[in-house]
């Protein structure tokens, strides 16, 4: 294998297994490149071990805080102005918009309904149907019988014609 092979294994190092580790040790005994980089590496593992163990002592906490605090009140006096238009005018009036637009579409649904409780009012009330079942099972054997034939007639196109024997397709024109 090539030192390339080997050096993701290096940086890795205590994250592998037994045998891989073994593998590295022996490469590394060979290797004066990969020796170097694993004495660089393992260096380095160690400081920053030590270095994660130190907790930082803060000197003066108030001004700290103070700073800190400078900061926040900075960044919303900048972005307030823009903010506070935005809440007061734009949305107020997106909601008047919007409540506007629901009331037009109430109001229109709500004549729609009286429109179609008109026309129910004027159309011609039947109070009985009379169906001729007789006629209606003539008219179906006939058509499965013309189905047989090369031009099969619909009913659609047999009540759109008006040329059907079927006294019921008759009165539906």
């Amino acid at each position: 294998m090539k030192c390339k092979d080997f050096e993701q294994g290096i940086y890795l190092y205590r994250e592998l297994s037994e045998t891989e580790r073994n593998q590295i040790d022996a490469h590394t005994q060979e290797c004066a490149a990969c020796k170097e980089l694993f004495q660089l590496v393992a260096s380095a593992s160690t400081l920053v071990a030590e270095v994660s163990l130190v907790k930082p002592e803060i000197v003066n906490h108030g001004r700290l805080t103070s700073n800190i605090m400078q900061v926040i009140q900075t960044e919303s006096n900048s972005v307030g102005v823009f903010t506070k238009f935005i809440e007061e005018v734009f949305v107020r009036y997106a909601f008047v918009a919007a409540s506007f637009g629901f009331l037009i579409l109430f109001l229109a649904e709500q004549q729609e309904i009286k429109t179609l409780s008109q026309i129910h009012k004027q159309m011609p009330q039947s109070k009985s149907v009379t169906l001729n079942t007789s006629a209606l099972l003539e008219d179906v054997i006939k058509r499965s019988e013309t189905k047989k034939s090369e031009n099969p007639v619909s009913l659609y196109a047999c009540v759109k014609s008006g040329d059907c024997p079927n006294p019921l397709s008759k009165n539906l024109n």
